[in-house]
């Protein structure tokens, strides 16, 4: 015994208006969760305080001290760049632990040079 047509089509409609009502009411339901978090976070902006503003700006005057200045030198087999200090070179062949750097002043503030080459590889570090 089968069903008859106006019950199949009846079935149908009520499957199609339950799956209506249900996406409505998860519709519903994400709004709301949207909104509270949009009124969440209006309200935490308008509390923070406007004077602490970030920037992305990268110091125009970028000093080392002279003690970064000798640890590069020690470090120089890492870098694997010639270096130059107060017109100074020092190859990076050199062997750190023979190397005088007495001439360099650690309490000296030296701003450093980054030269490249066309491939933007660093190929000397200079320190003036």
């Amino acid at each position: 015994m089968g069903l008859g047509e106006n019950t199949r089509s009846a079935l149908y409609m009520s499957v199609a208006a339950l799956m209506f009502i249900t996406a409505l009411t998860i519709f519903l339901f994400f709004f709301k969760t949207v909104s509270d978090t949009n009124d969440m976070t209006y309200k935490m902006t308008s509390q923070s305080d406007k004077s602490i503003t970030s920037t992305l700006k990268i110091p125009t005057s970028y000093k080392v001290s002279g003690a970064e200045v000798r640890q590069s030198i020690f470090k120089i087999k890492d870098i694997g760049v010639d270096i130059i200090v107060d017109g100074v070179t020092y190859y990076k062949t050199l062997d750190p632990t023979e190397v005088n750097v007495s001439g360099i002043n650690v309490n000296k503030n030296y701003t450093p040079t980054y030269v490249r080459d066309t491939k933007g590889d660093l190929i000397l570090l200079r320190f003036n």
